[in-house]
């Protein structure tokens, strides 16, 4: 299965460019611009948005659960993709 991204701002290797990025199973097949789409590929329209590489959150304080004054990943990270955050660094608390 193929999946076709398009039109995003992709960082990658410490720039950023607009253009197309195309995912084949579990690895990125192609990074370019206006790469035309192949039969029932799954196109997704990122214009406007950023596509990022893998982030490892180093600041993540996990609390007692069921605090709403404390930090949780849920409301660390309510604002990124579950796909984003690829692995966190418990720091103690």
């Amino acid at each position: 299965m193929t999946t076709l991204i398009k039109n995003a701002r992709i960082v990658n290797e410490g720039e950023v460019r607009e253009a197309d990025l195309r995912i084949d199973g579990q690895r990125i097949d192609l990074i370019g611009k206006d790469i035309p789409a192949r039969p029932s590929e799954t196109i997704i329209d990122a214009q406007g948005r950023w596509l990022l590489p893998g982030m490892i959150d180093d600041q993540v304080h996990f609390r007692e659960p069921d605090s709403p004054t404390k930090e949780a990943l849920p409301v660390n990270h309510g604002l990124l993709s579950p796909v984003a955050l690829q692995a966190i660094w418990k720091c103690p608390t």
